[in-house]
């Protein structure tokens, strides 16, 4: 599986709409027609994207729109902006203060996190499993291959002065 081949099984998920759990069960049935190892090949791809975003700066701009940010919800917030796309997961790399122009953060700016439904929450559990959980359904509680990984994290040393400005009243960072 070559990383377009990735990008398409991601994006193909969203054309039919944005619901969560709708997606999840697109997401779920593309990667259950794939072989094993085009499967794994998944896997690394996603791995991936999710070093390339995992940044300091990514980490600042998720706990600015979350209120603060642990661990486990910084990857699921990493898994939401990979099912944004390509494109989006590009512009957060190169400037996560490109966030603030995503209209799914624009809702949720000036709003108490307490407010916010379910589905507007910045993350995506399900899909950050999703090769994970197909590969355990079709072998058993084994966990998924790794394959080598390529990507690491850029260096960053700037701000977020457009997310500052839509979430003023998030914790200290």
């Amino acid at each position: 599986m070559e990383l377009t081949d990735f990008w398409s099984i991601v994006e193909d998920s969203a054309r039919e709409g944005t619901d969560p759990d709708e997606r999840a069960a697109r997401i779920a049935a593309s990667l259950a027609a794939l072989s094993d190892e085009d499967l794994i090949a998944f896997q690394g791809h996603f791995d991936d994207q999710m070093d390339r975003l995992g940044g300091d700066l990514v980490w600042k701009a998720a706990a600015l729109i979350r209120n603060g940010c642990g661990d486990d919800s910084f990857s699921r917030f990493r898994a939401w902006v990979i099912g944004l796309g390509r494109e989006a997961v590009d512009r957060v790399v190169a400037d996560p203060d490109h966030l603030a122009e995503r209209p799914e953060i624009q809702r949720l700016a000036g709003r108490d996190d307490s407010e916010w439904a379910d589905d507007e929450w910045p993350d995506w559990e399900e899909f950050e499993f999703a090769a994970v959980n197909e590969y355990e359904r079709r072998h058993g509680a084994v966990a998924l291959p790794r394959g080598e990984r390529a990507v690491t994290p850029e260096g960053e040393d700037r701000e977020l002065p457009r997310l500052d400005a839509m979430f003023p009243d998030s914790g200290p960072l």
